[in-house]
């Protein structure tokens, strides 16, 4: 890619965990996006095809352990670029509070983080009170999204999620984040 000063479209994008907004303003400025725009196009969607990365770690109330970020950025944009159809993805405490994230251009999934948390929680308490088997894995199919849970760890600390287009295969999806399943649990430790 050419060095214009200009962001290019195909590459990933690092927030460090120092910074609190970028100098240009862009978290504020996606803020107010939000509250005006609207959802977004499935054509919209497939136009914003690179992974990004937000560091979400300042959002968090208390962090007992010092996380590498660096792993777990690298555990996150590697399922972002193994994945056609990729959108979003994410690890979040079990509380909902978001950790990071990488996504395509500048979506941002960190609200959704706690509604993921409770759904997580719900299916837990679900699976005990019916005297189910272990918990695995959650994927909801939408008309156009794939949104896959995934608990990281067997501490149930953390969980991971992944948004893709309806075109990517779960079971392809969930493999990929069972392999990096455990660079996210080094990571967060």
């Amino acid at each position: 890619p050419k060095a214009t000063g200009k962001r290019s479209s195909s590459s990933p994008e690092w927030q460090s965990p120092e910074q609190e907004t970028p100098p240009n303003g862009h978290l504020q400025n996606l803020a107010r996006a939000r509250k005006t725009s609207g959802a977004m196009s499935l054509e919209e969607l497939l136009e914003r095809d690179t992974p990004t990365l937000t560091n979400m770690h300042k959002l968090g109330t208390h962090q007992p352990t010092k996380r590498n970020y660096s792993n777990l950025v690298a555990a996150l944009q590697t399922v972002g670029y193994s994945i056609s159809g990729f959108i979003a993805t994410a690890v979040a405490s079990f509380d909902g509070q978001p950790i990071a994230q990488v996504t395509i251009d500048d979506i941002d999934i960190s609200q959704l983080c706690s509604y993921f948390s409770n759904i997580l929680q719900g299916v837990l308490i679900s699976l005990k009170e019916g005297n189910g088997s272990d918990y695995e894995d959650t994927v909801i199919t939408s008309a156009d999204r794939h949104i896959l849970l995934r608990i990281v760890g067997s501490d149930k600390e953390a969980f991971h999620v992944l948004i893709t287009t309806r075109e990517a295969k779960p079971s392809e999806s969930l493999e990929v984040m069972t392999n990096v399943d455990a660079a996210i649990v080094a990571a967060l430790h």
